[in-house]
């Protein structure tokens, strides 16, 4: 039984869930803090147990390019974008406003995987 909120990935973009350090962009909310513990779930399977070393919250457009290209590793931030964009297309969000969590994450144990 895992004791921590989990934080879900349908996708392992730049094999990062395979590192001790990476990172994640999501919807800006206070579940996103320094030292909070996750399990990181990718396709609904257990993949492992992580802390949150640092949250950053701006804007897309603020966003550093090279996290953007690191964090899905993509040669260009604007393919990024894109990808953010198409993840939440059916949440109606104001780019120009709404801020996101750039967390940087650090892996404490891995599951074994089926």
């Amino acid at each position: 039984m895992n004791i921590y909120e989990s934080l879900d990935f349908s996708y392992n973009w730049n094999k990062k869930l395979d590192c001790n350090i990476f990172t994640t962009v999501r919807l800006s909310h206070n579940r996103y803090y320094a030292n909070a513990k996750k399990t990181v779930y990718l396709k609904k399977q257990v993949y492992s147990n992580i802390v949150i070393l640092e949250v950053i919250n701006c804007r897309l457009d603020q966003v550093k390019p090279w996290i953007k290209m690191m964090d899905v590793g993509y040669k260009h931030s604007t393919e990024f974008d894109n990808i953010i964009k198409t993840m939440y297309k059916n949440k109606n969000i104001d780019w120009s406003t709404q801020l996101l969590s750039v967390m940087i994450c650090q892996t404490i144990e891995w599951f074994p995987q089926k």
